[in-house]
This record gives C-alpha cells, structure tokens and sequence, in this order.
C-alpha cells in the first residue's frame, strides 16, 4: 500500500484595532504560509473566502461562522 504524506497549508492572521476590543471593528490581514500571498480583510467571512481558495472548509452548526463581539446583537 501506497503512503502519502499529509498536505500542510498554514496561515498566518494579524487583527489590527485601534480602541478597546469591544469597540473595535474586525479588521486585519491574512497570509497564506506557503505561497506568501496575503490579503486585507475588513470581515472575518472575506478571510474565510481567502482560507477556501486553498482548502475544504466545513461549516459550523448552523452555517454561521464565529463573529467576534457580542453575539447577541450581531446584525443580520
């Protein structure tokens, strides 16, 4: 039987805020290891977008994704 190796993809994700966390919009930058391509992001969902052009992602119960602040007035 044939053995492969496991495929390693690896990022690095910098969150940039200006005031306390609370207040702060989610904002930052993610970079892909390998191909050392980085991209800004104002959304947590465009590095998501950005991790998938490189992997299979699962999604989480619910199809929603974490959103960082209070998640009982996360807005729709």
């Amino acid at each position: 039987m044939e053995e492969t190796s496991p495929e390693i993809t690896s990022f690095v994700v910098r969150f940039v805020h200006s005031g306390p966390p609370e207040n702060a919009a989610l904002r930052g930058s993610i970079l892909n290891v390998q191909t050392n391509q980085e991209q800004p992001f104002l959304r947590w969902e465009e590095a998501v977008a950005f991790i998938r052009r490189y992997v299979t992602l699962s999604e989480v119960a619910g199809g929603q994704w974490p959103v960082a602040g209070n998640q009982t007035e996360r807005e729709e």
